[in-house]
């Protein structure tokens, strides 16, 4: 997958902020996820509560923000320190034959998605290119439902196995409302 430049360029320097305190950005939001919604016309608060049902963790400061160093394997989320211990993990995991793992602020599928979207882990790993893929997902998920909400719960899990869906909109609505 070829990702433009400039919108890389664009969505990578407003990862710098990623982790700076969301009080001091539009309605609470980090730039990053303007800057997101701005290229793929997805609107900010569903990009924003998307990441926060993904990958929500309390910082230092107590504040609960997206971690974009994050793997979640059978159940259980990882969160690294760094994009590099984030990928080596990811390559332990390929190495063992394990590919049904998410990574990233999105948490996008390895198996599922990922594979199938981009070549390398790496890639996937990284900030800006984990937010237009989780994107372009979400986005063909809305396409089928037209509404953001059952698409985030599609995002989750197409199928709504044993209800997993139904039960990550709840969490996804919780974000979402704090928003508004």
């Amino acid at each position: 997958m070829a990702l433009n430049v400039s919108i890389r360029k664009s969505l990578a320097i407003s990862v710098i902020g990623l982790l700076t305190s969301a009080t001091s950005f539009a309605f609470g939001i980090p730039d990053y996820y303007h800057n997101l919604s701005g290229h793929t016309q997805v609107p900010v608060k569903n990009v924003f509560a998307l990441a926060k049902t993904e990958s929500n963790t309390r910082l230092n400061t107590g504040e609960m923000l997206p971690w974009p160093w994050t793997i979640n394997h059978a159940g259980k989320p990882y969160r690294f320190v760094s994009y590099g211990d984030m990928i080596s993990f990811a390559h332990d995991l390929i190495a063992e034959g394990i590919l049904n793992f998410d990574i990233g602020l999105f948490q996008v599928n390895w198996y599922w998605e990922g594979r199938h979207r981009i070549d390398s882990i790496s890639e996937l790993g990284k900030v800006d290119t984990n937010g237009l893929i989780a994107m372009e997902i979400y986005r063909e998920r809305y396409s089928r439902t037209q509404d953001w909400t059952l698409a985030a719960g599609a995002y989750h899990n197409p199928a709504n196995r044993n209800g997993a869906a139904d039960r990550y909109i709840e969490k996804y609505l919780t974000h979402l409302t704090a928003l508004r």
